[in-house]
């Protein structure tokens, strides 16, 4: 790859910026998906997850008192995406199909202004859920009917990477039903080799969802049968593993759970779960913050990467790809004001400090 890299004074490690855009260039030279996938994470930066649909802002401003419209969205996008040295810690920045279409303040799009800075801009392409129907509270994920002609558009527009989530729900001790895993684990698989036939990297993220009341060791299990299960749908499908990138939930006890897991418990469930279901040619693995707060999210993702490179058992590149765990002390920073916008931009970059170094 010819992208320049150089070392930081302060530990990070710092993309070279150049004016006529590295990063440009290396796609017009049409670089492999595992190639894409590298970038990503050159120097071991990750991945900044801000692509919350519409309804998921809309919740989030609610909360703060602030008017949900797209002015808003667009400067609450804008604090994140043009972040001095956002490009030091990020190799990559999952959009909303809303803000793929919007401008940072110097007139660019988003996506361009995130090429400048040699980041990858991603794309969440998923079209949120919907009820499985006779599976109470199951869920399955909507958006493949049109999935071949949005992919053809970003990547005319220079997205090179893709999201898309599917949730799967514990309820006390019973896990996800195998319907609801092998339907949603298919449509995986099937939006990752229309991502690659499109030249574009898919990030799988099946998400055990964290807003429950169940244990470690039950978490463990219904993650270990879901990975399973995608690993074969996605060789099945004669998915490239080396160009892709797996976006899965930390092993831990539900949030309703009476007794929470500690940072090390949560490392030592989630290696082992991830030494024993993940194929070891992955691209690389990448951690949701799924509900934690900002402190524990960062705190179980250090322990999780600590302990690896401790006992170097996992031979694939592990990251994060957080949303609210980097967002959230900015947004309350921010609170809808555009006089604040400075301190919440500290914020942000002080919170993905602590998550990436």
């Amino acid at each position: 790859m010819n992208i320049v890299v150089k070392e930081s004074k302060v530990g990070a490690t710092k993309v070279k910026k150049n004016v006529d855009s590295a990063l440009r260039r290396y796609l017009l030279a049409n670089p492999s998906l595992s190639d894409l996938v590298q970038f990503i994470f050159i120097n071991n930066r990750g991945i900044l997850a801000a692509d919350e649909s519409g309804g998921s802002i809309a919740k989030k401003f609610a909360a703060m008192k602030i008017e949900d419209n797209e002015k808003n969205r667009r400067d609450y996008r804008n604090i994140f995406l043009s972040a001095e040295g956002l490009e030091n810690y990020c190799g990559g920045v999952i959009m909303f199909e809303e803000t793929a279409a919007q401008k940072a303040d110097n007139g660019q799009l988003f996506g361009d202004l995130l090429l400048d800075k040699n980041i990858l801009p991603g794309i969440k392409l998923d079209r949120g859920l919907v009820e499985l129907p006779n599976f109470a509270g199951e869920t399955w994920t909507r958006g493949l009917d049109d999935l071949a002609e949005r992919l053809e558009k970003y990547f005319a527009m220079g997205f090179r990477f893709a999201k898309w989530r599917a949730a799967f729900q514990i309820v006390g001790n019973k896990l996800p039903s195998a319907t609801a895993m092998d339907l949603n684990t298919t449509i995986l698989a099937v939006y990752a080799s229309l991502c690659q036939n499109a030249g574009i990297v898919p990030i799988v993220e099946p998400e055990v969802v964290h807003d429950g009341d169940y244990n470690i060791e039950t978490c463990a299990l219904a993650t270990t049968k879901i990975i399973k299960m995608l690993m074969e749908k996605l060789s099945e499908y004669r998915v490239d593993l080396t160009g892709t990138i797996l976006k899965c939930n930390m092993v831990l006890a539900g949030k309703k759970y009476v007794v929470q897991s500690s940072s090390l418990d949560v490392a030592e469930a989630t290696i082992s779960v991830l030494k024993n279901t993940v194929a070891p040619k992955i691209g690389a693995v990448v951690f949701l913050s799924g509900g934690q707060t900002p402190e524990q999210a960062a705190k179980n993702f250090h322990a999780i990467k600590n302990l690896n490179l401790s006992e170097g058992v996992l031979p694939f590149p592990v990251s994060f790809s957080f949303a609210r765990a980097l967002q959230d002390p900015a947004l309350t920073a921010w609170c809808g004001k555009e006089s604040n916008f400075g301190v919440a931009q500290k914020e942000f970059v002080k919170q993905l400090q602590r998550v990436a170094e």
